[in-house]
């Protein structure tokens, strides 16, 4: 589970910035 987490991660960071700009 946590192993998913840190591989989900920066997918949802990089999610986020690109929904900043």
């Amino acid at each position: 589970v946590i192993f998913g987490m840190l591989i989900a991660l920066p997918f949802t960071l990089l999610y986020y910035i690109l929904l900043g700009l």
